[in-house]
């Protein structure tokens, strides 16, 4: 289902490729990082991203925002999945391309998509009316 994402978002012209949607992606990562540190009373960004890295140890359950998290913290967090800190440096739509990819794959996955829900809820969100709009 990864794949097909990104064929549909090839076939639709790139639709990921938008400026509000990199932008949700970004703002979910910090709210995000801030709950998890005061959750966990962690006080500064390398022990808030060190330790979710170690909590993305499971490739059925955080392939995907692991991914996805490695892109939008620019490789400080490392997950049990990635793509590598350079893939991120070389293409500036590679975010947002990965995450609707993996976005798409979730809408078949009851785990992948409870874990989208949990780190990037209004990214997802976006992305889901995004697609209801391009198949119409």
């Amino acid at each position: 289902f990864h794949e097909h994402g990104h064929l549909i978002d090839d076939m639709a012209k790139n639709i990921s490729h938008d400026d509000k949607f990199q932008k949700l992606l970004n703002d979910d990562y910090r709210a995000y990082m801030t709950s998890y540190g005061k959750s966990n009373n962690l006080k500064t960004f390398d022990k808030v991203q060190s330790a979710i890295s170690k909590d993305l140890n499971s490739m059925r359950k955080h392939s995907a925002v692991s991914d996805i998290l490695e892109g939008v913290s620019e490789g400080n967090i490392r997950g049990v999945a990635g793509h590598g800190a350079d893939y991120w440096k070389k293409n500036s739509d590679a975010l947002s391309s990965e995450a609707f990819a993996h976005m798409y794959e979730a809408q078949f996955d009851k785990t992948r998509y409870s874990e989208m829900q949990k780190y990037f809820p209004n990214a997802l969100k976006y992305f889901e009316n995004k697609l209801e709009e391009a198949v119409k």
